[in-house]
């Protein structure tokens, strides 16, 4: 179950119970107003022991709770100041509320319904003042590279073109020689798809010295292209000065590829895949002054920091990251990275949770799978703390009344 969020500006004489009665009253999709039969019902029973009320019991009289159990929706309808209404939907799935929201939306005295909480939209426009679009995010949001990155989620993968990388760069290799490295050797099944991937690789040929196999650096994009270049040409080995050619295929890998491995391009981009399945409001690779933030995010009016580290992360980093932190304010810090923390880190780590200015959280995996796990579980922890501050009934007018009922033994409801 996830809850999505939005607010929507309404006219001045706007009546939240019209709009209540309407949702209620529509066939499509059964809705139950609890709060308001709940109140009904108490009030009902409370006549029933000669105690009259004549105002709200419950303190908030512009909320209601919707439910629809067959759907399995649970939805909190709020004018929570002046001219701004509040909608939060528990559900399993968007789709499911879509009915819904075009008539919320077609109701008269909304004027416009927009994603989020008006809280968080005032968050929003303070970031959307100070962020900008850093290097690494062009990449991010660049075709190219958009091709790329989800084929290198696989560690396998990234495993075996990290060693080809930093053994030939991006120069074009025989075959047969990308086969006597070590990681292509154990993982053969997955090499075989690397070099059939022409995202990740590119296939040339290029004629070498069947005597002595030296190169001659010239690659061709086809063995026809080889085969007249050999026949308009004599070839004489640039090592063994003799002339017996042969044509071999050659692989190497693309420097989009190489960019997003050695940047750490890929984890910036699956971690922004993951916090969009959240929510609308994230930004990836951007800068606030000179200081880069790899993804930042507003969820359950939080706001939320992601440090992605494909490579070492020291103290240094820290006290840094913990600095953008205040600098856009965030709730929550999560550091992911692929390599191991030094012990001091960790105790800094732990020093600043119990300073308790801001929740951080570390993920340490290569695993793209054990990271989605652990960001999902950390995200589902906080949405059950939003969802039983946004649903559970008010109840703070409850125990005046019930001070009203002198001598009674027991209330059944």
């Amino acid at each position: 179950m996830k809850i999505y969020t939005y607010h929507a500006k309404v006219k001045k004489d706007f009546d939240v119970t019209n709009l209540i009665s309407q949702l209620t009253s529509q066939e499509e999709i059964k809705l139950v107003a609890i709060k308001r039969n709940y109140e009904e019902d108490l009030k009902k029973r409370l006549s029933n022991l000669k105690i009259k009320v004549d105002f709200p019991i419950f303190s908030d009289p512009f909320l209601e709770i919707l439910l629809s159990e067959s759907e399995k929706i649970l939805i909190s309808i709020h004018v929570s100041a002046p001219e701004t209404l509040e909608i939060k939907v528990l559900s399993e799935s968007k789709d499911k509320f879509t009915l819904l929201l075009e008539l919320i939306k077609s109701f008269n005295g909304v004027e416009k319904v927009n994603y989020g909480t008006f809280s968080e939209s005032k968050e929003i426009e303070k970031l959307k003042k100070v962020l900008k679009l850093s290097p690494h995010g062009k990449k991010l949001i660049n075709k190219k590279y958009k091709k790329v990155f989800p084929k290198i989620y696989d560690h396998k993968i990234r495993e075996i073109l990290s060693e080809i990388i930093e053994t030939f760069s991006g120069i074009p290799v025989p075959i047969e020689v990308l086969k006597d490295i070590e990681t292509v050797k154990r993982e053969g099944k997955t090499a075989d798809r690397i070099f059939k991937d022409n995202t990740l690789t590119s296939k040339s040929y290029m004629i070498t010295c069947s005597k002595c196999y030296g190169p001659s650096f010239v690659t061709f994009n086809t063995t026809a292209g080889a085969n007249k270049a050999l026949k308009n040409a004599q070839y004489i080995c640039p090592r063994c000065k003799k002339s017996s050619p042969e044509i071999v295929e050659t692989f190497y890998v693309k420097e989009e590829v190489i960019h997003v491995l050695r940047g750490g391009l890929w984890l910036e981009n699956f971690i922004d895949q993951v916090m969009r399945e959240e929510t609308e409001n994230v930004w990836s690779g951007v800068t606030i002054d000179t200081n880069e933030l790899d993804t930042v995010a507003i969820l359950n009016e939080r706001t939320f920091l992601i440090e992605c580290k494909d490579t070492s992360f020291g103290q240094n980093d820290l006290y840094i990251l913990m600095e953008k932190a205040r600098m856009v304010d965030a709730n929550i810090v999560i550091i992911v990275t692929t390599k191991e923390i030094h012990e001091n880190v960790k105790l800094v780590i732990t020093k600043y949770q119990e300073e308790g200015e801001r929740k951080i959280y570390l993920i340490k995996s290569n695993n793209t799978e054990k990271i989605y796990l652990e960001l999902q579980n950390i995200l589902r922890k906080d949405r059950e703390r939003y969802t039983e501050a946004v649903f559970k009934p008010e109840r703070e007018s409850l125990p005046e009344i019930l001070r009203q009922v002198r001598g009674l033994r027991s209330v059944r409801w």
